[in-house]
């Protein structure tokens, strides 16, 4: 297969390259997702993570994009697509209201709030709850209902998502890959120029990765379903996973195994 594609495939596989860095319909100036009734925007913005290549007007990505605030888009400046981003497009993220509704009282996060992502690093503007029935939940556990984890519980302004705290879970298990390593690497899909704009973001990204273990081995171990005692109150060795290779009586060794002939044991 490697060779047929070399001899017969390689310049054609290279042209589809760059037939996709640059516009695919350049004769269309009205975006086609405008809706009915709507004066039609620009078509000028394109999304990298969404399987259709489509160009829209920059409010119909935002609308398109409310559900899936942490995507990559490039914008078609006349000669080629640059990176920008749905912040800079106007969105901003709706927090404690799960079922997707419009907050009717919301405050605006810290300016500088940072969601750390399988695919990049992201700068966003996030919006907190404050209605009466949201009053006694604080911005940290409105965060985690959006399976963002935050690096602190006073005033958050780093969060890292679930998927990318597994991720990175499974990636040091199975690739013996570091905190480092997969740290930089978001920072290199996110600007692969040498920015250190997110250094200072590192050590958050360590402590959500402890804290995500933590809280997994206590899942794991059927702590959140305590009633009664707290984590704290956890004894020694009640986290410990058991051997599944370990001889056990009544789970991988048979009954009367103690009479059986030493040879058989």
């Amino acid at each position: 297969p490697l060779l047929n594609w070399a001899n017969n495939c390689r310049d054609d596989a290279l042209k589809i390259l760059l037939t996709i860095e640059a516009r695919s319909d350049p004769e269309i100036n009205c975006c086609p997702s405008c809706p009915v009734g709507k004066e039609e925007g620009t078509p000028e913005f394109q999304c990298i993570d969404c399987f259709s290549r489509q160009l829209t007007c920059a409010s119909c990505c935002v609308r398109r994009h409310r559900n899936k605030p942490l995507d990559s888009i490039k914008h078609w400046n006349g000669s080629f697509f640059e990176d920008t981003s749905l912040q800079d497009l106007g969105l901003r993220i709706q927090l404690g209201h799960p079922d997707g509704s419009i907050c009717p009282n919301p405050t605006a996060g810290p300016t500088d709030f940072v969601v750390i992502h399988t695919n990049k690093i992201h700068h966003v503007s996030v919006d907190f709850c404050h209605c009466p029935q949201s009053v006694m939940r604080p911005h940290w556990e409105q965060l985690m209902l959006n399976e963002w984890l935050p690096a602190t519980t006073d005033r958050p302004r780093t969060a890292c998502t679930f998927r990318a705290l597994e991720q990175f879970h499974m990636l040091s298990f199975r690739g013996k890959i570091t905190a480092y390593d997969y740290y930089t690497t978001l920072e290199k899909l996110t600007d692969n120029i040498g920015g250190k704009e997110f250094s200072s973001r590192y050590s958050a990204f360590l402590r959500m990765a402890r804290q995500w273990r933590h809280l997994k081995e206590l899942k794991r171990a059927g702590r959140g379903n305590d009633g009664v005692r707290k984590v704290k109150d956890t004894e020694i060795g009640e986290l410990g996973v058991q051997c599944i290779a370990c001889p056990r009586p009544g789970v991988n060794l048979p009954v009367g195994w103690t009479e059986a002939p030493e040879e058989q044991q």
